[in-house]
């Protein structure tokens, strides 16, 4: 094979995949529209679980919070010196109905708390790898844009004979 050859086959490879880099990057990467479209989807999906667990939450701790009164009405009593005793406000959180109420919701809609978790991770992770996924095909179309770039510049235009091993070795960068 002659250096012009193996000049423009190399050439050839990198243009190959840099041109497969930027299709895959402008459809699937990040930065698309199917992409932020799914990631939309998945949120509207997270948010209609979240918004079944508040309601069935509010369901379970209705009954505490309603008919409850604000302040323990308990008539004038007084302290040990005479001092006129205040009421205090009631503290329906430290009840023990609020405790059994969310007790029975974590108990009867364990899965809808589950979807909520599980769906949430995934969509987390789906997020994380399709960024570090467009990333990696950022990076690849820079190096292979500066490769061709590099070596059809150095070979074409200015007419210096590049080695043949380093030609070689440049069209070991596609495969990693």
């Amino acid at each position: 094979m002659t250096h012009g050859e193996l000049v423009s086959t190399v050439l050839k490879g990198h243009g190959a995949v840099f041109s497969a880099a930027l299709i895959v990057f402008v459809s699937f990467s990040a930065f698309s529209w199917p992409f932020q479209s799914s990631i939309e989807g998945s949120k509207k999906i997270l948010e209609n679980i979240r918004k079944r667990i508040i309601n069935q939450l509010r369901l379970y701790l209705k009954a505490v919070f309603t008919g409850s009164p604000d302040v323990l009405q308990v008539g004038e009593i007084f302290g040990p010196e005479g001092e006129r005793w205040q009421e205090e406000p009631v503290n329906l959180i430290n009840s023990e109905d609020f405790g059994n109420a969310v007790f029975y919701f974590v108990e009867n809609d364990v899965g809808a708390l589950a979807d909520y978790i599980v769906f949430r991770g995934i969509v987390d992770r789906f997020s994380f790898w399709g960024k570090y996924f467009s990333f990696g095909l950022f990076l690849l179309m820079i190096l292979q844009g500066a490769v061709l770039a590099s070596l059809w510049t150095v070979d074409n235009i200015f007419e210096i004979a590049i080695q043949d091993s380093i030609i070689k070795w440049s069209a070991v960068i596609p495969v990693f």
